[in-house]
């Protein structure tokens, strides 16, 4: 897979400063999540990995669904409210031990991917076009891994 992109930025009408944005393209996206390819047209939802703290403070990780409704032929989930997003681009090198999510998040992984590392041992991968929610606020945390040794360039939307 190759990428491509542009990026600006543009005058807020406040006038507070520029909005700066990119755009990135990828040549054949292949969309997976959490083990393994998304299934092509999955009429239930959105597969995800979620992790969360156990009563014993390790964190546990399974595979979810974001339920889908049906609005004039196209599926959709329910609108998801956000206190903020971020775009992080981490390097291939980058692995991080132990830790705890800073708040509730979905990580989007646009390229690259993670391996995520759960309180009791267990591994997931999730693959480039991957949704991940981080929601073991507390306790041991887990562990995220570069998927062979690959950047990745994710979206962290913070919900509310």
């Amino acid at each position: 897979m190759t990428s491509a992109g542009a990026g600006g930025a543009v005058r807020r009408a406040s006038g507070s400063g520029p909005v700066h944005w990119a755009e990135l393209r990828l040549s054949n996206p292949a969309p997976a999540t959490a083990d393994g390819p998304l299934p092509a047209g999955d009429p239930a939802g959105a597969p995800f990995l979620r992790t969360w703290t156990g009563g014993d403070g390790r964190s546990r990780t399974k595979s979810d669904l974001l339920p889908y409704g049906q609005v004039a032929g196209e599926r959709l989930s329910a609108e998801i409210p956000l206190v903020g997003f971020q775009y992080v681009l981490a390097p291939a090198s980058l692995n991080y031990d132990w830790h705890r999510a800073p708040q509730r998040q979905f990580v989007l992984f646009i390229t690259g991917g993670a391996e995520i590392e759960n309180g009791l041992g267990e591994r997931h991968k999730v693959l480039p076009g991957g949704i991940y929610l981080g929601e073991e606020e507390t306790g041991q945390g887990h562990i995220t891994r570069a998927l062979e040794g690959r950047e990745r360039f994710s979206i962290f939307a913070h919900l509310g």
